[in-house]
């Protein structure tokens, strides 16, 4: 990666992952608050087929569906009529959902990523994040980064929810790049995105004109990152 001065990552299952005893008690709290009466089954079988539909709208507009929009989407796939649905209550609902997060939080996949993160500063690298939100929206993601001891690695974080703009998007990797810009002068060339995502992560960075890399599944952030940037610092 010979060049590259700042670093872009992407956050879900990049360098984090859900606890898997949240998603369970979210679906008992959706069916008790909205009065659902499909199964739990069901419930989760339609939060996972709109986190993937949402997903792929995202890929093929760049845009990014508001919360509200997302839930009264999901609501309606279960059965209940939404036009009895005021947001207040979906914004009461995610209140509740948040709190529920935080008691079940998601953990970093890589325990060396702060280690990490110390290197490629060290290495004089900047660092920012670039994540699609869905159903946790980037202001809750915030605040657990102190706990994740990640906060303060990141130069700029960028959330599609707070922007309206997703990854694979030119736009948003737009976004990325002038902050970048801000800091200080750089070519896309000598960025460099990584993340899990062929689609959002890799052909959305390609295509924008940065370099990419793909975390494969079953590989550590550390162990893909450490012999690149080795290398790199070796012919620097």
């Amino acid at each position: 990666m010979e060049g590259i001065k700042h670093i872009s990552f992407d956050l879900w299952y990049t360098l984090i992952q859900s606890d898997h005893s949240y998603k369970p008690k979210r679906d008992q709290l959706f069916k008790d608050t909205f009065q659902v009466a499909r199964s739990l089954e069901e419930i989760n079988t339609q939060f996972k087929y709109f986190d993937i539909l949402i997903n792929a709208i995202n890929e093929k507009t760049g845009g990014q569906g508001t919360f509200h929009e997302i839930y009264y989407h999901l609501l309606a796939a279960l059965g209940v009529d939404i036009r009895q649905v005021h947001t207040e209550q979906l914004d009461a609902y995610y209140a509740a959902t948040e709190k529920l997060f935080f008691q079940h939080r998601p953990t970093l996949i890589d325990p060396e990523t702060p280690a990490l993160f110390q290197d490629l500063r060290d290495m004089g690298y900047t660092i920012s994040l670039l994540s699609n939100t869905a159903y946790i929206p980037g202001a809750t993601l915030r605040q657990l980064m102190p706990e994740w001891g990640i906060d303060g690695y990141f130069d700029f974080q960028l959330y599609s929810d707070e922007e309206g703009t997703s990854k694979p998007a030119a736009k948003f990797y737009q976004l990325m790049f002038d902050r970048v810009n801000k800091m200080y002068p750089v070519t896309k060339e000598q960025i460099l995105h990584v993340g899990d995502n062929p689609i959002a992560d890799v052909k959305g960075g390609s295509n924008f004109g940065v370099k990419t890399l793909l975390l494969p599944p079953d590989t550590t952030l550390s162990a893909l990152l450490r012999p690149v940037f080795r290398k790199a610092t070796a012919v620097k």
